[in-house]
């Protein structure tokens, strides 16, 4: 993504909502060769991380609502999946070039162990969960915020199948629970939130623990977006998708049901794991096997048209009969407004 010139606290927010890039190299009062370096180191970066960095400077070290930020400061400013941000200072003394810091800085602070950050040339802390949310990552998780940098990453790695708590191990237990494995009797361990006690549509709710109830309805085509809370693209989807789920029920559309699930919150099957957000997937009835990862437009025009091809019953639908795709709801504004000015901003490209 460009470079952009922020004016205020504002206009960073908004930034950070509609771009795909999740961190952000940010620099306050850069001026002279300074600014220019940042700015080519951009153009640098973004050859091997083109979605993955935004730059972003600002002549006022407030903006990024850093509170060590003074003038001349480049942060990795990095936003988690719960909402919060962590920010790494970059030093050049022990950082050297802007590439090697960004090439070498984990992202995010606690992430799941990959093949791309094990071949770090820095330390890999991996440790083994159930899931993401326990205790153990959530002390683990603490520490990774205060001494994560460009010479330690910390990792976690979701374990499929995992031995029960109260395990005594021996050879003969373990071939046991092997076999019971491969005869189908044991299930991978998967993340999930409460399966919610009410669930109506026109758009169901999925968690990991309701995945496979939902998904192989053998009497309906299933659809399930995995979206995360903070993706811009997910943000702007949300009510698209609710148009579409109510347009078609509206239309008699009756075996197309319509889900969606918080990916950070939930895990999906190995095979349907979101790389990306939004991950779509249809289950056909008479296909539930072999989930079709969805290929149109994010628009409601894009959806139908896309689900008339794919579904298992096929339906007529006059696409030009839809209104505007609506506008996500305005999200609470993290920043307070009257600290940080006005809604004008700037965008310069380069």
């Amino acid at each position: 993504m460009p470079y952009h010139t922020i004016a205020d606290a504002d206009a960073y927010k908004k930034l950070v909502r509609d771009n795909s890039a999740k961190h952000f190299l940010v620099s306050a009062a850069l001026e002279g060769s300074a600014l220019t370096k940042f700015k080519k180191a951009n153009f640098r970066i973004r050859e091997f991380m083109p979605n993955s960095i935004g730059f972003a400077h600002s002549g006022d070290a407030a903006t990024f609502g850093i509170e060590s930020m003074s003038k001349g400061d480049i942060y990795l400013q990095r936003w988690e999946a719960d909402g919060t941000r962590s920010n790494v200072k970059y030093d050049r003394d022990s950082d050297g070039t802007l590439s090697r810091f960004i090439r070498l800085s984990p992202l995010p602070v606690f992430q799941e162990f990959t093949q791309e950050n094990a071949v770090h040339s820095i330390p890999l802390l991996d440790s083994f969960f159930e899931n993401s949310d326990g205790q153990q990552c959530k002390a683990i998780e603490a520490v990774a915020r205060k001494r994560c940098n460009s010479k330690v990453a910390f990792a976690w790695t979701d374990a499929r199948y995992m031995l029960p708590k109260d395990y005594n191990f021996s050879e003969d237990a373990l071939e046991a629970w092997v076999d019971d494995l491969i005869a189908g009797k044991i299930g991978p361990a998967r993340m999930s939130e409460p399966i919610p006690e009410e669930n109506e549509g026109p758009v169901y709710i999925v968690v990991g623990d309701s995945w496979d109830d939902i998904a192989q309805d053998t009497t309906k085509d299933v659809m399930i977006a995995q979206v995360a809370e903070l993706s811009g693209p997910c943000y702007r989807l949300k009510p698209v998708y609710a148009m579409v789920a109510a347009e078609l029920k509206k239309a008699g559309v009756e075996h197309v049901k319509f889900a969606t699930m918080e990916a950070t919150e939930n895990g999906a099957p190995h095979e349907y794991k979101a790389r990306g957000f939004p991950s779509i997937y249809l289950f056909k009835v008479g296909e539930k096997q072999k989930g079709i990862n969805f290929s149109g437009d994010l628009t409601s025009k894009g959806i139908i048209e896309w689900v008339q091809v794919h579904t298992s019953i096929k339906f007529e639908f006059d696409t030009s009969t839809l209104g505007e795709d609506p506008e996500p709801e305005e999200a609470e504004d993290e920043f307070d407004k009257d600290d940080y000015g006005s809604d004008d901003w700037e965008d310069d490209d380069f």
